[in-house]
């Protein structure tokens, strides 16, 4: 097993929740974009079989996300005829730049809500001890 497998079967649930909350996807998306990371280039059954789902439903979701530009297909004609789509994922170190360009973006708007909020909460403090002082007088 490749060293990077190691590390993704331990953080796995964290890269599915950081998925989740940066690019917008579902949890079965996310499930489907990191398993095409660990078995790149696959046909719909292999990676059915491979995650347990339906190959309708992973039809989806592989729409999905072609969709949202995080995965891309290749066309291959059969020996006897007809076709077959396989399936690759936009490399990991592709998507970073933009996983964390969108958690510096939400840093600073979390700063600026805090900081609203701290200073709104600062307002009714004063105004609650100024009112409080003139009822003393």
């Amino acid at each position: 097993m490749e060293p990077y497998m190691t590390d993704f079967k331990r953080d796995g649930p964290m890269l599915y929740r950081i998925f989740e909350c940066t690019l917008s996807l579902s949890s079965q998306e996310s499930e489907v974009y990191l398993a095409l990371q660990m078995y790149p280039d696959t046909s719909v059954d292999e990676l059915a079989k491979c995650l347990g789902k339906n190959v309708s439903g992973l039809n989806r979701t592989l729409k999905a996300l072609m969709q949202k530009g995080l995965v891309r297909r290749k066309c291959c004609i059969l020996k006897h005829g007809g076709y077959k789509y396989f399936y690759f994922p936009i490399p990991i170190e592709q998507i970073i730049p933009r996983i964390m360009e969108m958690i510096s973006d939400w840093i600073v708007e979390v700063d600026s809500i805090v900081d609203s909020f701290s200073l709104k909460l600062e307002e009714k403090r004063f105004s609650e001890r100024m009112s409080a002082e003139r009822h003393l007088l």
